[in-house]
């Protein structure tokens, strides 16, 4: 551990070492972030992230998760590389909402780790991670934070004539063909916007393993390949102070599931959404915005030529903000009501929650305050959710019971201060309390869940989750270095964990032949989680180029305090350290991601190893036309070839499906 450890010590000395000189020469300024989430204000405080322009392009990877695994607080749960999904500050499922600009994604991704989640990042203009009084705007469960997906699928500004842009990207570990095209039109009061992409990736690569249970070793991850696209078409109309949109898209994916080499999952989303802005409404509204989502969801889990498990969702969502001007005191900000409907069901062999109807009906506000020596933000959340069990409703062999319901009233509160401090240094302290409402397979669950090899009990009657949460940042800026640093802790009451019970259920196979499998239930304990982010920078520059030093390191620890167990699959100490030679038109990185040995698991997972993986970028920019430009981005990643493994996986799949070996991509974006 300590040779993985030393570049990332020797790269954040580096990084942070110009700050204190820089001290003399700052001058105080609270920096902006702006949030396209559909802010509040400009400023928002400093509890968010983002990947744009090249940034995304060059990070951009086949799920949320990979693109943002560079982003402070966010890991990988890695259920192979297609259900890949994000996990913030050790939070996953439920406890973190994606949203697609800013509307609700409605799909089941949140049920199980098999399950992907149905944003591409092909398409993607700008990827966020919200934390803050602003996530309490789309959810009481947005507990590790929110991931919003924007895109120009529902044009709001006005552009005219054409433009366009296409990405292509080959290679990889998975051996990844992708491509997207977006073509958009405008006039002075119309803007049309049309997108198609399309990936197609074969068995993931990785270092050669013996995978379980004693069988010959391999250099593939086996069903791990995968076939999607998608497009969507979507228009505005805009006035002097108003605009009004409409979009349609849809997205289709095949992908194996990598725990059952013979099952293949075929996810289908088909969606819309309304929305639109009225600017300038009254003296004291400065914007009203309102968006409607309506969307149909399937996934069906293929065992050879048979369906066996059919999962749908279809739903609708909506959420209407009145933005206000600055009132008494200077007080600004964004009041708003949001609702969501849902319909799920689950039919067929390895359903193991019944189906269930639910609701959620929510009040929020985000308001500021600006001082002379900084700013004060606060958020509230008031929400109301119900969930109904069909309970064994045309099921031809019981197994969930009678029909029943759940209500919860919920309450979240959020309240930050940041500060201007000297020489360009700024500070945030929040203090939070959030609830969240059980999940319907944490309620009612009952059956063999494949994904992570046990036999799942819900129990019906869970209380609401709460937890009280505290973070604080130091942050300085300057032209040509920077450095931040974070703490945050969380506290629950009642954290709801799936826990092993020592036990075995006994089943029989459609076969007659009997088997056993490990028993988990859901429950309610007392927990905490306490994490450390650090980040710094360095730019040096040499007439025309510039070399740029980058290092992070981050860690967690999460300890169910009922049974004084660690929490399962959180991520180890981790982090990353690159250095990036540049100049006008061409850059080369090199770039170091490690992760310690984690050893602080329950008692019914194994320790997971560290690891230092190498990777080499070059990209190289273009004039297409007069009014084109291009990127063409090569990289060379794990070039070692050293085997790894993530410990936020689930133990079922982790010993299957290692991290990506050594490959080569490469990729051009055009936009004209």
């Amino acid at each position: 551990m300590k040779k993985t450890s030393r570049p990332w010590v020797v790269g954040l000395a580096w990084a942070m070492s110009p700050v204190v000189a820089v001290w003399a020469q700052s001058t105080p300024s609270l920096d902006t972030v702006v949030i396209t989430a559909q802010p509040a204000s400009p400023i928002a405080g400093a509890a968010s992230e983002s990947l744009s322009g090249d940034a995304l392009v060059l990070r951009r990877g086949a799920t949320l998760a990979e693109t943002l695994a560079g982003v402070p607080g966010v890991a990988q749960s890695w259920f192979g590389p297609n259900a890949n999904r994000p996990a913030l500050r050790g939070q996953d499922g439920d406890r973190v909402k994606t949203l697609s600009n800013a509307g609700a994604s409605l799909d089941a991704a949140s049920l199980s780790a098999d399950h992907a989640v149905p944003v591409d990042p092909l398409v993607a203009d700008r990827i966020e991670v919200l934390r803050g009084p602003n996530a309490l705007r789309y959810g009481s469960n947005s507990i590790g934070g929110v991931i919003n997906s924007s895109d120009q699928r529902i044009p709001h500004e006005v552009a005219e004539g054409f433009s366009g842009r296409a990405e292509m990207r080959l290679g990889g570990a998975t051996q990844e063909r992708a491509g997207v095209a977006v073509l958009e039109q405008g006039s002075e009061h119309w803007a049309l916007h049309v997108d198609a992409m399309r990936r197609v990736t074969d068995d993931l690569q990785v270092p050669r393993f013996n995978p379980p249970p004693g069988t010959a070793s391999t250099d593939r991850v086996v069903n791990a390949a995968s076939n999607s696209q998608g497009g969507s078409v979507g228009g505005s109309w805009l006035g002097e102070h108003h605009w009004l949109g409409l979009s349609v898209d849809q997205w289709e994916s095949r992908y194996g599931t990598v725990v059952e080499p013979d099952v293949t999952i075929h996810m289908q989303r088909t969606s819309s959404a309304l929305a639109g802005e009225w600017r300038e409404v009254l003296p004291v509204v400065d914007k009203i915005r309102a968006r409607l989502d309506e969307s149909h969801y399937q996934h069906e889990e293929i065992a050879g030529a048979n369906v066996g498990t059919v999962f749908h969702n279809a739903g609708h969502a909506g959420r209407i903000e009145v933005e206000h001007r600055p009132l008494f005191a200077g007080v600004d900000g964004v009041l708003g009501v949001q609702w969501e409907s849902s319909a799920f069901s689950a039919l067929g062999s390895e359903a193991f929650v019944p189906s269930t109807q639910s609701k959620q009906q929510a009040l929020f506000m985000v308001e500021r305050l600006p001082t002379a020596g900084g700013l004060w933000s606060a958020g509230l959340r008031v929400e109301q959710a119900q969930i109904a069990s069909d309970g064994d409703q045309g099921l031809t062999v019981g197994r969930f019971g009678s029909a029943s319901e759940r209500r919860f009233e919920l309450l979240s509160a959020s309240l930050e201060r940041t500060d201007k401090l000297w020489s360009g240094w700024q500070s945030r302290l929040e203090l939070a309390h959030s609830e969240r409402a059980p999940t319907h397979a944490e309620l009612f669950a009952n059956g063999v869940h494949v994904a992570t090899a046990m036999f799942e009990r819900g129990d019906s009657q869970l209380p609401k989750e709460q937890g009280g949460h505290v973070s604080a940042a130091l942050e300085q800026r300057s032209r040509d270095a920077s450095i931040k640093l974070g703490l945050w802790h969380s506290a629950f009451a009642n954290y709801l964990v799936l826990g092993a019970t020592g036990r075995s259920v006994l089943l029989v196979n459609a076969n007659g032949l009997s088997y056993s499998l490990p028993e988990s239930a859901f429950s309610a304990v007392s927990a905490q989680l306490s994490g450390v982010e650090l980040s710094g920078h360095r730019r040096v520059r040499f007439g025309e180029l510039a070399l740029d030093t980058e290092a992070r390191a981050e860690g967690l620890r999460g300890l169910n305090l009922s049974d004084g167990q660690p929490l399962p699959r959180l991520a180890p100490w981790h982090g990353n350290v690159a250095t990036v030679l540049s100049a006008s038109v061409w850059s080369a990185r090199l770039e170091l991601d490690w992760a310690a040995r984690q050893t602080q698991v329950p008692q019914d997972d194994t320790a997971t190893p560290g690891h230092g993986l190498l990777h080499v970028g070059f990209t190289r920019r273009f004039e297409t036309s007069s009014a084109g430009t291009g990127l063409f981005f090569l990289r060379l990643n794990n070039l070692g070839n050293v085997l790894a493994w993530n410990a936020a996986s689930v133990p079922a799949v982790r010993s299957l499906a290692p991290l990506p070996g050594r490959s080569l991509a490469v990729g051009m974006r055009v936009s004209l």
